[in-house]
């Protein structure tokens, strides 16, 4: 009797440890390469892919709101807009790219009613999700037109990358889409949500209300999440910027009539903004018009761009007003109009009418300790900033969870089928094979990722090799014994068990067939007979009467198989790989009917888990 086992335990070691949002989401690689390609002001631009800014000349058209976007993953340009026209990554204007409504272009135009005056932040980009290639873009019309029909007003247009041979065009019929008339400040941005979801965030203008609209797969919900707060009448929301921190856990927004700034806390799950702080109040003299506003890269620290007065620091170490308040550091001298914008872990800084850059290098360290360095870089001759540096492109965070297995193999001649888990739209291997099963012939760790939507799940297997070795028989003298050592063993005679005979060694007393069963952690294997002819004396293996009573019939079996065997006896039924199946206690009748037909081994133990017998079984 031959008994071989190639044993894969699949031993799931993290049920569900999840590694989502390990980074803040504009330190995510597709956050950084869609956002390092900048156009804004009259003609100015930066590339960032090299590691360091890069000026470029652009055709931007921009007084203040601008947004642009790259390719996620290679950084190349896609397109840009001062939301009143779209220009592709050749800076020429898209083709049904012109007469958007919203934030307008520049020089501000008088003809159109709808293109009068700019927002602050009167342009986001913000991806279709799960379609790859087109983007929601949208264009704010605040206080600041008044003059026009629509102030106050929100606009969105669709863009499809794939139209005109791949350099972009607003989608026919979802051009100047109305989504808010009700009265909105000029602040805008996005922030990934925690469900697969991006909330684009507003604010009305004349009270304290923020509103959330909620972007996902099905579209954009046209109902907003809407945060209410009872505040000075003092504050106006009319002129000013919103800004997020990189943990989305706090939202700010400024405001530069009579002077003030808050600070609340954000629900990435609900859109919700809670907890209001006044951080600065305009009767207090602290801050006379706060416009840019920028978290640190650790959300420690809150920066201000104060028109005419310079940028200041705030900490944010302790959620207090008061202690905030106090807390107030020039860190720049003044400058008509500084705006602030974070990447990676450094702020840039943009003074209106300027051709040169400056930076903040250690945004997260306190006070003047946060070196800010004017004249990082120069824009191309032609190209000044205006009062903006472009507001971020935000992709859905993907929620990766991740499941952990280790296969292990009693095999030398190793193949393993690794299979990834069903019902996903898309998966890719560490290898960057795209199916759902994937055979390995060698030990080491593999992946597998499973995409639907942005929340993915990755799986790793680990195959493990226990050099398991089927055992070879050795003898010295009457003794037998095996070349490696195992964890367990059981001698036979003549295909029985030798009771008690469970040494790595066993003294032979008389002539016929030996064999041994081994174990080594999960793999058990049976050695060829060792045929013994010289040993002389007399017979003296009894093989337990119970082991001699033991039937297992029928044999080929279909549903169930009667067991003849002792009682507090276990049945063990094992795959040919040698996985373990079925396990019993010994019962006259045992079911098998839910085993597919094919080859097993079966194993009766008895009460202490020695092996009675152990054979084949077909079905």
């Amino acid at each position: 009797m031959h008994v071989k086992s190639l044993l894969f335990v699949f031993l799931m070691l993290s049920a569900c440890c999840s590694v989502a949002q390990t980074l803040d989401y504009n330190q995510r690689p597709d956050f950084l390469k869609a956002n390092s390609v900048w156009a804004w002001g009259l003609k100015a631009g930066a590339d960032f892919n090299s590691g360091v800014p890069t000026p470029i000349a652009t055709a931007s058209l921009s007084d203040e709101g601008c947004a642009s976007v790259a390719d996620p993953v290679s950084g190349k340009l896609l397109f840009y807009s001062n939301g009143g026209e779209v220009y592709n990554a050749n800076h020429q204007v898209m083709p049904n790219g012109d007469s958007l409504f919203g934030n307008p272009k520049y020089p501000i135009p008088k003809k159109d009613p709808h293109l009068n005056y700019s927002s602050a932040q009167g342009v986001c980009i913000v991806p279709v999700i799960d379609d790859p290639g087109k983007y929601y873009l949208f264009s704010l019309k605040g206080l600041t037109s008044r003059e026009s029909t629509r102030y106050g007003s929100l606009f969105y247009s669709v863009i499809d990358m794939t139209l005109n041979n791949g350099l972009g065009d607003i989608v026919a019929g979802k051009k100047n889409i109305v989504l808010d008339t009700q009265n909105l400040s000029e602040a805008m941005i996005a922030i990934p949500g925690n469900n697969c979801d991006i909330w684009l965030m507003v604010h009305k203008e004349s009270e304290n209300a923020y509103k959330a609209y909620r972007i996902t797969k099905e579209g954009i919900t046209t109902t907003p999440v809407i945060s209410e707060f009872i505040w000075p009448a003092m504050f106006q929301y009319n002129v000013g910027t919103m800004a997020v921190s990189p943990d989305r856990e706090k939202i700010a927004i400024s405001c530069v009539v009579n002077g003030g700034a808050e600070i609340g806390k954000f629900d990435a799950n609900t859109g919700k903004v809670t907890d209001i702080l006044s951080v600065y109040v305009g009767s207090t003299n602290l801050l006379a018009n706060p416009y840019s506003i920028c978290f640190s890269p650790d959300n420690s620290r809150l920066y201000l761009a104060e028109v005419g007065m310079g940028i200041f620091q705030l900490n944010l170490t302790h959620y207090n007003a008061d202690s905030i308040r106090k807390s107030r550091t020039a860190v720049r001298t003044p400058g008509m109009i500084p705006t602030l914008r974070l990447y990676n872990d450094t702020i840039y800084v943009s003074v209106m009418d300027q051709s040169n850059i400056d930076r903040i290098n250690r945004p997260n360290e306190l006070g003047t300790a946060c070196d800010y360095q004017p004249g990082i870089f120069t824009l191309p001759a032609g190209s000044i900033s205006k009062s903006s540096l472009g507001n971020d492109v935000v992709f859905p965070l993907v929620s990766d969870t991740l499941y952990q297995t280790t296969v292990s193999s009693c095999s030398p001649a190793l193949e393993v089928v690794l299979e990834a888990p069903a019902g996903y739209r898309a998966y890719q291997w560490d290898d960057g094979s795209t199916a759902a099963k994937r055979t390995v012939s060698s030990k080491g760790v593999y992946w597998v990722m499973s995409k639907d939507f942005c929340l993915p799940r990755i799986d790793t297997f680990t195959i493990e090799g226990l050099d398991f070795q089927k055992p070879d028989i050795t003898i010295n003298v009457q003794e037998l014994g095996t070349t490696t050592p195992y964890d367990s063993y059981q001698w036979l005679y003549d295909n029985q068990i030798i009771p008690g005979a469970t040494e790595s060694k066993y003294q032979v007393t008389e002539n016929g067939d030996y064999r041994v069963i081994v174990s080594q952690q999960d793999c058990m294997d049976t050695s060829d007979i060792y045929k013994v002819t010289n040993a002389g004396g007399t017979n003296v293996h009894t093989v337990a009467a119970s082991a001699k009573e033991i039937r297992i019939y029928p044999n080929p079996a279909s549903d169930v198989i009667h067991i003849d065997a002792p009682g507090h006896s276990e049945v063990l039924i094992y795959s040919v790989e040698g996985r373990l199946i079925k396990r019993t206690p010994a019962l006259p009748l045992v079911n098998i009917a839910a085993l597919s037909t094919g080859v097993y081994y079966i194993k009766v133990t008895d009460s202490r888990g020695n092996l009675l017998i152990a054979e084949k079984l077909i079905k």
